[in-house]
């Protein structure tokens, strides 16, 4: 019987049922990726693991904030090694890096900030009326 699919690595599907064996790709043959899932999986891991941790955290910065690590470090330098609220040099909870705190609805970065800090404004929504709220309740208190 001749195999439907074969992978360099010996799996080979001979009927339709163990396809599942490969992912789904509509540009070959029965519609099913020329390796097997696990071959992928291995090859995908692998370079992940080969990525340099400043290649990982461009990626993260350009795909969540627009901004890469020259646009990080500018903000850094220019808010001295500081959070921009509190004032804290330490980023807190272990970590490297301040969060890139940014606008929800106009996606604008706003600088950087710790954790407690960037914790306590999502706390309040990013809402000036409910954190000029808190502020008034702490002058009763």
């Amino acid at each position: 019987m001749r195999p439907l699919r074969e992978c360099k690595c010996g799996t080979v599907a001979y009927t339709e049922q163990e396809l599942h064996l490969f992912h789904k790709s509509p540009r070959n043959k029965y519609g099913r990726a020329k390796e097997c899932k696990e071959c992928m999986n291995k090859a995908g891991r692998n370079r992940a693991a080969n990525k340099s941790e400043e290649d990982k955290r461009e990626k993260h910065l350009q795909y969540y904030y627009d901004i890469g690590n020259a646009e990080y470090n500018y903000m850094y330098t220019t808010q001295k090694g500081r959070c921009k609220i509190c004032g804290d040099n330490k980023p807190g909870d272990g970590g490297k890096y301040f969060h890139v705190d940014h606008c929800h609805t106009t996606l604008r970065v706003r600088g950087l900030l710790c954790v407690k800090c960037n914790k306590g404004l999502g706390c309040f929504s990013d809402r000036e009326d409910l954190l000029l709220e808190a502020i008034e309740y702490l002058k009763k208190g």
